[in-house]
């Protein structure tokens, strides 16, 4: 629960507010042969926010945000005779973030009150991950090597938008503020 702490009742309210979260994680492994192991990763996270307002906020300045994350890892492990390794991974890794005013009215600071969409919203961003990563280890004696190449591709779209329905301040408190005729 949130509450505002205005002064003026018609805004000092209870609202909601809170977070749910989902994981799910799953493995699967397999093996052909003695020298050969195949596996497969992938993780599933999920995050839902509505936000909390304080002091001079009211309910209109609430938040809802949206973030999902996931991961799916796909690898492959080669013994080579006695003494190496070679091992290749695969990795495609989303992700999503998405914040939204919860009212589409602009932003609106009185002395006493902050009314309207908070003026940082909306805010949000996605991005891609793919990675190839291919390791070969050698063990010579009393000599251990390893080297390997690794590819990366990294993919951003992002919305950041500030001021997007506008701000406004004001001076004073309006003798009504369910009256907006009465405002300054």
């Amino acid at each position: 629960k949130t509450r505002p702490n205005t002064g003026i009742p018609m805004f000092d309210v209870t609202g909601e507010s809170g977070s749910t979260t989902d994981l799910l994680l799953t493995r699967f492994d397999y093996q052909p042969a003695r020298s050969h192991t195949f596996s497969l990763r992938a993780g599933f996270y999920w995050n839902e926010t509505l936000g909390s307002v304080s002091g001079r906020q009211t309910l209109e300045q609430q938040s809802t945000s949206k973030y999902q994350r996931h991961s799916i890892v796909g690898s492959h492990t080669w013994i080579v005779g006695n003494s190496a390794v070679n091992e290749l991974k695969v990795q495609y890794l989303p992700m999503t973030y998405d914040n939204q005013a919860t009212t589409t009215t602009p932003q609106r600071e009185f002395p006493s009150a902050i009314l309207g969409a908070g003026y940082r919203y909306p805010q949000g961003y996605s991005e891609w991950q793919y990675q190839v990563r291919d390791d070969f280890y050698v063990t010579h004696g009393a000599h251990n090597l390893k080297w390997g190449v690794e590819a990366s591709r990294i993919k951003l779209t992002a919305n950041l938008s500030v001021s997007k329905r506008g701000r406004y301040w004001y001076a004073r408190d309006p003798l009504d503020f369910a009256d907006p005729a009465t405002w300054p």
